[in-house]
Formats: C-alpha cells, structure tokens, sequence
C-alpha cells in the first residue's frame, strides 16, 4: 500500500483493510472494503498532489530567481 511511511501507520493500515475485508466477507457485501480502498486512493492521490505541487512551485522559484 502506498503512502506508508513507518510501521506503526503500516500495522494500523493493514489491520484495517483485514477488518474491512472481513467485515465485507462475514456480510457479504463487498461496501465496506470498497469504501476502504477507495480512501486509501484517495488519500494516495492527496499525497502525490501535494508533493508534485511542491515540486512544480520549487522549480518556479528557480526558473523565476535563476
């Protein structure tokens, strides 16, 4: 899973997506899983948003003060 920075935010990650996975299969309805995945790609594309807009305004400055 991307976006996992130490172990402590990767354990409580993947003990959720077994939650959800498990919630999903004993109700068999796959709702709560997908809602979990789906934050998971949206919290990925937040992310990667930020950091090309950091990247994208640190290459502005330089071409702007040489």
């Amino acid at each position: 899973m991307h976006g996992l920075v130490d172990d402590a935010g990767r354990y409580n990650k993947q003990n959720k997506y077994y939650q959800a996975l498990s919630l999903s299969d004993k109700t068999c309805d796959s709702t709560p899983f997908v809602l979990f995945m789906l934050k998971v790609l949206l919290s990925s594309i937040k992310e990667v948003q930020s950091s090309s807009s950091e990247q994208a305004s640190d290459q502005v400055k330089r071409l702007l003060h040489g």
